[in-house]
């Protein structure tokens, strides 16, 4: 009787640790479960910060295209027409010149 009893005893005891090492395993497994999600969100926010520094920059080239373009037509606009009156400018300068000369 004894021995059965600490057949028994043993028994349970085999049984509470296998389920003792079966409740670790599913432990594990959920915890590396979640760190491969949590890998995967982090991927994501990885991708998504390369997304958004790519149209940063393309907002920023954009950007200094404009303002290069507005360099553009304003020198257009205030140089241009001062350049082309000191050239007329010349110009006549020479006609007058030339009629001195011709005189």
């Amino acid at each position: 009787l004894v021995v059965e009893v600490a057949v028994l005893v043993v028994k349970v005891i085999v049984l509470l640790l296998a389920v003792m090492l079966e409740l670790v395993v599913e432990v594990v497994l959920t915890v590396l479960v979640v760190l491969v999600d949590v890998f995967e969100v982090v991927v994501m926010v990885e991708e998504l910060v390369v997304e958004v520094a790519v149209l940063v920059v393309k907002v920023i080239v954009l950007l200094l295209a404009v303002m290069l373009e507005l360099v553009v037509e304003v020198v257009a606009v205030l140089v241009v027409p001062v350049v082309l009156v000191d050239v007329f400018e010349v110009v006549v300068m020479v006609e007058e010149l030339v009629v001195e000369v011709a005189v």
